[in-house]
């Protein structure tokens, strides 16, 4: 199939024509493989960006203290102004999704020996970011050297052998994305209507769902295939697969994290005067649950706690009540916090990460120290992934 000009290529998206390149289909008959409970799939753990892992049985308060590190990699770096800070990686099906250089490599879990490689998957792009669902490592990236008129790609490889299932070109670069309900929805400002867009997408083959301009993702969190949109109105509430309106709000909120009943949120600082705090909003109606007004700039929620990281301490809420439960300062920035094993970790700014009791906040008695990490802990499988921005880390009992 010829590729669109990119002149060509703007006019189908203005008027409402995906532009999808497709590489290689999955052969006729193929079942996408099934997640593993507890694997570390998005970010945030979840398309709800939870930080919470349920499944995590093997590192806990008894074992974390004989934490060992087992192996290490150091990813190339991506090109200068282009590539960010090595991020926390991904973990699925044995295997850990990690950037390396200009592309994305994954590693076996247990040993760290590398199985596939994709090189050039993010070549001359930025903004790039990972999910995988579906049996699919869902990569996506915006143009670097393009500032005026950057466009977004969005690619679809086989997770178990890095092999392109489907490929496409959008004139809107991605600058958001969240994946749920077998959908692949991006967001970003586009050129050709000067306006923001989001377009979903068919995770199995990349067609074209639904897109609407005018509008943005408020953040990429998903509550059971529920997101966020702003716009000059305020917050809509859509479904992901169909882009089905269900609710609408004057606030403008900025989900943080969700459950399957519930956004978390904190009011956009966009024009909208003195509000702040953490809201718990009902994903089905958008009415306030409860809300607080701590500083908040990161949560994980476990479904009775929610951990909010921010203004140099932890706390912890009564999920259903909104009721604080405990706080704690901590010696340093706190964020990323997460919950797995009947423990919360949470990093700190030049600081060992923090191993407290997600039911007092005190500290986990013996437990190991995880120096240098940024950003949050990924934890999976009995295994802990920590990164400096430059060298991923895994340790075990």
């Amino acid at each position: 199939m010829t590729m669109p000009s990119r002149r060509l290529t703007r006019l189908m998206l203005a008027i409402g024509i995906a532009v999808t390149i497709v590489a290689t289909a999955a052969a006729p008959g193929t079942a996408a493989p099934a997640g593993r409970a507890g694997d570390w799939t998005h970010a945030g753990f979840d398309a709800g960006n939870s930080g919470y892992n349920p499944s995590e049985a093997v590192v806990n308060a008894g074992s974390v203290g004989r934490l060992e590190q087992r192996w290490s990699v150091r990813p190339a770096a991506g090109a200068e102004g282009c590539a960010p800070a090595l991020p926390p990686p991904l973990v699925a099906g044995g295997r850990v999704y990690v950037l390396d250089g200009e592309g994305v490599t994954a590693l076996d879990a247990a040993t760290g020996k590398r199985l596939w490689r994709e090189p050039k998957l993010f070549d001359s792009l930025d903004f790039r970011q990972l999910v995988v669902a579906g049996g699919l490592l869902i990569a996506t990236g915006t143009s670097c050297y393009a500032n005026s008129d950057p466009d977004g790609r969005v690619v679809a490889l086989d997770a178990a052998t890095g092999a392109r299932r489907w490929r496409l070109t959008q004139e809107p670069p991605v600058n958001a994305l969240v994946v749920d309900a077998g959908t692949v929805l991006t967001s970003g400002w586009a050129t050709a209507t000067n306006e923001d867009t989001v377009i979903a997408y068919d995770i199995r083959d990349g067609h074209r769902r639904w897109d609407r301009t005018g509008a943005v993702l408020a953040g990429p969190v998903s509550s059971a295939g529920r997101v966020l949109l702003h716009d000059a109105k305020g917050t809509t509430a859509v479904t992901i697969a169909a882009g089905t309106a269900l609710w609408r709000s004057k606030v403008r909120w900025k989900p943080l994290a969700a459950t399957a009943d519930r956004f978390l949120a904190v009011p956009d600082p966009v024009a909208q005067g003195d509000l702040r705090g953490l809201v718990a909003i009902r994903a089905g109606s958008g009415g306030v649950a409860w809300q607080r007004t701590e500083a908040v700039d990161s949560v994980a929620t476990d479904g009775r706690r929610v951990y909010a990281a921010g203004g140099g301490s932890v706390t912890a809420f009564h999920a259903g009540r909104g009721s604080r439960l405990w706080s704690r300062s901590l010696p340093g920035a706190p964020q990323g916090p997460v919950r797995a094993g009947g423990l919360l970790y949470v990093t700190v700014e030049g600081r060992p990460v923090a191993i407290l009791s997600p039911v007092t906040g005190g500290d986990v008695p013996g437990a190991a120290r995880l120096e240098g990490a940024v950003q949050h802990v990924v934890v999976s499988g009995g295994r802990i992934w920590t990164t400096d921005g430059t060298t991923l880390r895994a340790y075990s009992p």
